[in-house]
């Protein structure tokens, strides 16, 4: 569940220890949220209507339904504990949006946890506890990515600002989608501007280009690429050369995983401000769509581990080249091959789309790249809510 994995993998060390840590019905509703994420991955890995896929399905609902309910009790409580209850709120909606189709609540688990923080912003946890630093950059991430696949006009609570800029001080702020902190920051005054056209809100001309200038100019700097101090594997020098130097090979090679996947994620943010701001063609932003897609597909080769699903989804909803579309075919297949149910949907949105600028290419006699088309529409024709995690 992060794109480079390693010892900082919070679904490998934060989640679980927490989990375990208590037996209150914060800590079991974590506990119960895990494990039902873990059998509706096994469902989705099975063959469609086997016996293990029907049994996986069966438990992942017994352990949602648990997890439901001690979270429910743990709500109620006068001190619930902060770290297992936004775990156990994140990995439900994670648990709904991205590895169940039984529902799609995942938005109403996001607006429980704004609920829930609202009570610790004067206790600032995240700022005294590594664990609760981790879930509240997921979450405000997690608010940020899904705010992307909105059709509807809709302001971010103050309270998610508040809290991004909390937790953003640290350089590893995104760490755990493979961004860096710059494009996140970008992403969010994306959002904002989308927000102030979808409005109609009086707009001045002057200031609002200087912030799209801004923007590209920010963007199109491969500095962002490069990983902050804190995040750069470095072997140990004390053990024996042989062992020294396999490691230092491998932690090599994560480096440069990690830079290639933050520079798919600023090419696709490119992409999304060129389409959000501009309405842009794909003809316009055939380079960065390009780039993004071939970055792809090296990690995959690299086998890097599992890309993030917004910025590549961001470029192969957009591709038209016969080389694009077949490095987003590839992407597609593979990710609809690790047993995570939104990867399917993903797949009928961008399939979708590609049919759609085909069919209207023809009848205006013309070439797909010319055509836009709102995957955003045709998500909610298909009655699709997706969370690009």
């Amino acid at each position: 569940m992060i794109p480079v994995d390693g010892a900082v993998n919070p679904w490998k060390t934060t989640y679980p220890v927490i989990a375990l840590q208590q037996s209150s019905p914060a800590h079991k509703s974590l506990y119960h949220a895990i494990l039902a994420q873990s059998a509706f991955h096994l469902y989705n890995v099975h063959p469609s209507g086997s016996d293990i896929s029907k049994f996986n399905r069966r438990k992942g609902l017994e352990h949602y339904v648990n997890s439901l309910t001690q979270l429910r009790t743990c709500l109620n409580t006068p001190s619930p504990d902060y770290e297992a209850c936004v775990a156990a709120l994140l990995t439900i909606a994670v648990v709904e949006g991205v590895y169940a189709s039984e529902t799609k609540q995942w938005r109403c688990h996001f607006q429980g946890a704004i609920g829930f923080i609202t009570d610790f912003m004067q206790q600032t946890p995240w700022l005294v506890s590594r664990d609760a630093w981790v879930l509240s950059q997921s979450l405000v991430l997690s608010f940020e990515v899904a705010q992307t696949s909105r059709t509807m006009i809709e302001n971010r609570p103050t309270i998610i600002d508040d809290l991004c800029e909390a937790v953003s001080l640290q350089a590893n702020f995104g760490y755990t989608i493979g961004a860096s902190r710059d494009v996140l920051y970008a992403l969010s005054t994306i959002r904002k501007l989308r927000i102030q056209l979808m409005k109609k809100e009086e707009i001045h001309q002057d200031q609002f280009a200087t912030v799209v200038e801004d923007l590209i100019r920010t963007l199109s700097s491969e500095k962002l690429d490069a990983l902050p101090a804190s995040m750069i594997e470095e072997c140990d020098t004390t053990e024996p050369r042989s062992e020294n130097e396999q490691k230092s090979e491998k932690e090599k090679k994560n480096n440069y995983l990690q830079v290639l996947h933050r520079r798919i994620f600023r090419n696709a943010a490119l992409i999304y401000l060129y389409r959000t701001i501009f309405n842009a063609v794909p003809a316009i932003i055939e380079q960065y769509i390009s780039r993004a897609l071939a970055d792809t597909v090296e990690f995959l080769d690299l086998h890097g581990g599992s890309v993030s699903a917004w910025p590549v989804f961001m470029a192969a909803v957009e591709a038209c080249s016969e080389t694009d579309r077949a490095n987003a075919t590839k992407w597609l297949a593979c990710s609809c091959a690790l047993g995570i149910q939104n990867r399917h949907a993903i797949r009928e949105i961008v399939e979708s789309v590609w049919r759609e600028r085909d069919e209207q290419a023809i009848a205006l006699d013309t070439t797909p790249d010319q055509v836009e088309v709102d995957w955003t529409q045709v998500q909610q024709a298909l009655k699709i809510d997706l969370l690009l995690i």
